[in-house]
């Protein structure tokens, strides 16, 4: 029975990075190398990145295996840029970049057909929002600002009268109960008999 490695070798380097370059997804080629263990692959990628906190020297292994992966997944990303720009079945080409790198190739338009705007918030953050609501919130930003309780009250304005939470009920008179009825007890029904397994 073959062993599974606890670290990358040269084989599995050369193989990650030949799945990679086919364009496979990460995920797909651990699970590929390591089955069952493929969380292993990245901690192996941590440590080769130097960002493990328990190792204080990368070990060479490591660190070329990370180097490999990172090179082969930009290179798979590169000759399909390169195939949509010359043609050769952009279609498909487009479509492998926007499920790999949404980011930076991933379509204007949102699942309801919307087109995406770039909007600040208060923190400075920039989030992605309908072109509606962006409009809509630039609006509103640009407007002043007028505390409605700051306006001046009209003439004609009267306080609203409170609305009743509670519909008014009206009080029943108390119904009138025989004593003959009151004296007598309730009739007992027979105590459930418990179940024998024999």
């Amino acid at each position: 029975m073959k062993r599974r490695p606890t670290r990358p070798t040269a084989a599995i380097t050369a193989e990650a990075t030949r799945y990679l370059k086919a364009g496979c997804p990460l995920e797909v080629v651990a699970k590929i190398l390591l089955g069952a263990r493929h969380d292993e692959m990245y901690r192996w990628l941590i440590v080769g990145s130097g960002q493990d906190p328990q190792m204080i020297r990368v070990p060479k292994p490591y660190r070329v295996f990370h180097d490999n992966v990172v090179r082969a997944m930009a290179e798979a990303e590169a000759r399909n840029v390169v195939a949509l720009q010359k043609g050769g079945s952009p279609k498909w080409a487009l479509a492998w970049l926007r499920a790999r790198a949404p980011q930076r190739w991933g379509s204007q338009d949102t699942a309801a057909g919307e087109a995406q705007m770039p909007h600040t918030t208060k923190d400075g953050r920039v989030i992605m929002v309908p072109a509606d609501v962006a409009a809509f919130l630039d609006r509103r930003r640009s407007e002043k600002y007028v505390d409605p309780r700051q306006l001046p009250a009209a003439a004609n304005d009267q306080e609203p009268e409170p609305i009743a939470l509670v519909a008014a009920v009206e009080p029943k008179e108390p119904e009138v109960v025989d004593s003959d009825a009151r004296s007598e007890p309730p009739a007992r029904r027979p105590a459930p008999r418990a179940h024998r397994d024999s």
